[in-house]
């Protein structure tokens, strides 16, 4: 992580906090004191990892939770590739079972 740093750059002085790469993944609240840091910027910008491991790779091909429910509702742009594709319909058919189970 000291090689990201400018020459001089110290981890105690938090603009170089802040100019580190974010890389969240859910494990890192065992051994990292920037788990809270990297998990702020992950969710401000709807990365599916903050939703769990298993979420994010369900949600990969969207590449973001704000994409999964555009896919998920048919708004905005249309699936982009295949990918997005099976991920729309699979979003859609869930939804599905999901009211049926709520609404009998």
């Amino acid at each position: 992580m000291e090689r990201l740093l400018p020459a001089g750059g110290t981890l105690a002085d938090p603009v170089m906090i802040e100019s580190l790469p974010n890389n969240y993944r859910s494990a890192c609240k065992e051994h990292c004191a920037l788990w809270e840091r990297c998990r702020a910027h992950a969710l401000a910008a709807g990365q599916p990892i903050i939703l769990g491991d298993l979420a994010a790779e369900q949600l990969a091909a969207a590449g973001s939770i704000p994409r999964a429910l555009d896919l998920l509702s048919g708004r905005g742009r249309p699936p982009n590739n295949d990918a997005e594709a099976t991920l729309a319909a699979a979003l859609r058919d869930a939804g599905q079972v999901l009211d049926r189970i709520a609404n009998g």
